[in-house]
């Protein structure tokens, strides 16, 4: 079956802007924090809901992913379980100087906690 290119491209919108708000959720992410992470008005945070599209070959579709990363990490570390979750993102983590949740809030932090976890995780 022959795949639309524009088809294709409108579905990876929309399961990344799924995906961020899923990851968003499973994070504890406020709308407000998950705003500020992605380079977005919160007013786009409540439009994904109802019309979800996130073009991955914009800044804030880059930003998505490398967040989605953090949580495929450490969703790896933890197997799975929620609570270690919700721990590590909101302590102060010595091997990155800061806690998680607040370091996302900037471009910098992002990556730094994300090195950290594909550091541990290629470890396991």
């Amino acid at each position: 079956m022959k795949t639309n290119i524009t088809q294709s491209n409108v579905e990876s919108k929309v399961v990344l802007a799924k995906s961020l708000l899923n990851t968003a959720d499973q994070l504890g992410l406020k709308e407000a924090q998950l705003a500020s992470e992605s380079g977005v008005h919160c007013d786009t945070i409540s439009s994904f809901k109802a019309n979800p599209e996130l073009d991955p070959a914009t800044k804030q579709g880059e930003l998505a992913i490398l967040l989605i990363d953090i949580y495929r990490a450490v969703y790896v570390l933890s197997g799975g379980d929620s609570e270690w979750i919700h721990y590590f993102m909101n302590s102060y983590n010595e091997a990155t100087k800061g806690v998680p949740i607040e370091q996302i809030q900037t471009i910098s932090g992002l990556t730094t906690v994300l090195h950290f976890v594909d550091s541990v995780r290629a470890k396991m």
